[in-house]
């Protein structure tokens, strides 16, 4: 049920969000997938009031219980989340109490590279809003993508924990939003080729983003190389 469409936050709309929020009724059901897809569809609005890239879209999705309307296998929610995420949203999933689904929540907050919280009782959840709106509110970077050039004759064993695309021996890891301070990491796994002591190239990479600061697109980009003694060489 969609309480509050989509609004400007100020301090009589700020009022009228708590009274609709404390009339919020328990229903009979829950539908994750039937919340993601109205808030995507409100999220979409929010691009008429900016300009693509410029607009920081997150989620946040709570819930202390399996969901039992909707889609409800992990698979089918890690597409979902991987179209919020193409669609320049992220979400962050939040459960509540120890009976919460883990798998489907952290599966939706993985693929769409979001967060994931476990709160044990309603008290902590201030917590995790205050770190959310500060994550939103220190944004210098969106649609942050790390491109990765395998070196020659690098073979890729896994990506760990990260939605990715692969062409090749090129892999495009997209990875959200950056907020200042914010370090985020890709962990992969890479086979190299036997040969001599010596530096061998395992990959170029480049970091595309939208620059928030001065809402332009801008690249930062590197090598990684590992440096291979005498005693590893097999």
């Amino acid at each position: 049920e969609l309480v509050v469409p989509l609004t400007t936050i100020n301090s009589s709309a700020r009022q009228n969000i708590l009274s609709s929020i404390r009339n919020i009724q328990l229903g009979g059901d829950t539908c994750i997938s039937c919340g993601i897809e109205d808030g995507l569809n409100e999220l979409k609005k929010a691009t008429t009031f900016g300009q693509g890239g410029s607009i920081v879209s997150r989620m946040i999705v709570l819930s202390d219980g399996d969901t039992n309307n909707g889609i409800r296998d992990v698979a089918g929610f890690r597409s979902l989340a991987q179209r919020a995420m193409s669609s320049g949203v992220n979400i962050t999933t939040i459960g509540v109490d120890i009976e919460f689904n883990e798998k489907i929540m952290s599966a939706i907050a993985q693929a769409s590279n979001g967060r994931h919280y476990f709160v044990e009782n309603d008290r902590d959840l201030a917590r995790v809003f205050d770190a959310e709106a500060a994550v939103l509110t220190t944004s210098i970077g969106n649609e942050v993508v790390a491109d990765l050039d395998l070196g020659p004759n690098v073979e890729l064993v896994r990506v760990f924990d990260r939605t990715f695309t692969r062409s090749g021996s090129h892999l495009s890891v997209p990875l959200g939003t950056l907020a200042t301070g914010e370090t985020k990491t890709v962990l992969v796994k890479v086979r190299v080729p036997k040969g001599d002591a010596g530096q061998v190239d395992l990959a170029s990479v480049t970091l595309s983003y939208r620059d928030l600061t001065n809402n332009k697109d801008a690249k930062s980009s590197g090598k990684l190389a590992l440096e291979r003694d005498r005693k590893s060489v097999v």
